[in-house]
């Protein structure tokens, strides 16, 4: 609690880069720490042997100490039942499908961003489609959402590469570079999915070799109807290939 990287946003990344590391050790330290407290009580009570009141006085203690033990193992037991359920519901109106599964929450939560339902079950079976169903690491193209909102979730669940994601750990992990390049890449997303041009899209989509296109209620919160609109039309041109659809998603594929 005393020290902080200098210029933390409330002491954020001091806990990521320091206190879970510090309360790993502190775990396997805790861990033989039992072990050897268990050990020295055993010792100490045969060595009371004779002196009965003293063994009594040594077992009380001792049982107090237990308690005390199992109160806070269950009270730390506790925390993941009620702060995972707390954490969900702070970024989303969730269902009762929170587990083990790091995709199961979406099947009811809704995020609300734009002022538009974005309901993430039609997400979680567009994303699982493409589990699935895409071999190797084609480009995907999606929307960018601003920092700490319901974005880049197609990269993060199937670990296909986009054109941009976390504009912000872009910037930080590549400082070498002009940051002006990420944000010229969160300009061409905007720009293919807003152009009603189908000529400045193919040149992008192109240029960043880009074979899978996704739009789904993220894309429409954040962009035009009419420019989306485009993505139906080079279908039907024979530009693109409408490869996976349902009620509110669609994947485009690349056909050259």
């Amino acid at each position: 609690e005393v020290v902080t990287l200098r210029g933390d946003i409330g002491r954020m990344n001091t806990v990521f880069k320091f206190y879970l590391q510090v309360w790993i050790f502190l775990g396997v330290a805790s861990a033989a720490g039992i072990g050897v407290f268990s050990h020295q009580s055993t010792v100490n009570s045969q060595r009371l042997i004779g002196s009965s009141s003293r063994i009594t006085h040594h077992g009380s203690l001792r049982r107090i100490w237990w308690l005390l033990f199992a109160v806070l193992l269950f009270t730390g037991f506790m925390y993941p039942i009620f702060a995972t359920r707390a954490k969900i519901n702070d970024r989303f109106v969730a269902g009762d499908n929170a587990g083990l599964n790091g995709m199961d929450y979406m099947r009811g939560a809704v995020y609300y961003d734009q002022n538009k339902e974005l309901i993430l079950d039609f997400d979680r079976d567009a994303i699982q489609w493409l589990r699935e169903n895409i071999a190797g690491s084609p480009v995907m193209l999606e929307g960018n959402a601003p920092l700490y909102h319901w974005g880049a979730r197609v990269s993060i669940y199937t670990g296909l590469p986009t054109i941009i994601g976390w504009d912000w750990h872009q910037k930080q992990q590549r400082s070498i570079v002009d940051g002006a390049i990420i944000d010229h890449r969160i300009e061409v997303v905007r720009q293919i999915y807003n152009t009603r041009d189908p000529s400045v899209a193919l040149e992008n989509l192109k240029r960043y070799r880009v074979t899978y296109i996704y739009v789904g209620d993220l894309e429409r919160a954040f962009y035009n109807a009419e420019g989306l609109a485009k993505f139906d039309a080079m279908t039907q041109g024979g530009i693109l290939e409408l490869v996976y659809q349902n009620e509110r998603v669609k994947i485009f594929k690349m056909k050259n």
